[in-house]
């Protein structure tokens, strides 16, 4: 008993993910997070660009790890932590689509507004 005290504590994977607040044991939250990453490379196969298939990557992990942290007060709503981590890496692929596309048309509108109030404020171009 001894022995195996001392071979968990020499786990800085253990470690770091309890301090996460991640509580199921180091291979099932890799294999999770494996999952969350295939997830969302399925997602993001359709990409054009590097940058962006590895941002939606990126995305995919850490989300997953916060949707699992999230739902660990709910004991994982009586479902495997591996499937929730991989369903939030596929629907992070999803979400950052939403984000930019969002963002894309607060741009336009927004510059179209400040182009209105500039023309009002410092007189309008006579075309």
């Amino acid at each position: 008993m001894r022995l195996a005290i001392i071979e968990t504590s020499r786990d800085w994977v253990s470690w770091a993910l309890l301090g996460l607040g991640v509580s199921f044991p180091a291979h099932q939250f890799i294999g999770g997070l494996c999952l969350a990453l295939a997830a969302g490379s399925m997602i993001a196969r359709h990409r054009r660009s590097n940058a962006k298939h590895w941002a939606v990557m990126a995305t995919s992990g850490v989300v997953a790890t916060i949707a699992v942290i999230a739902t660990q007060g709910w004991d994982h709503f009586g479902v495997l932590p591996q499937l929730i981590m991989a369903l939030s890496g596929a629907l992070s692929g999803w979400g950052i689509n939403m984000v930019v596309k969002m963002m894309d048309r607060f741009e336009k509108r927004s510059s179209d507004i400040a182009d209105k109030l500039v023309r009002r404020v410092l007189g309008g171009d006579e075309e």
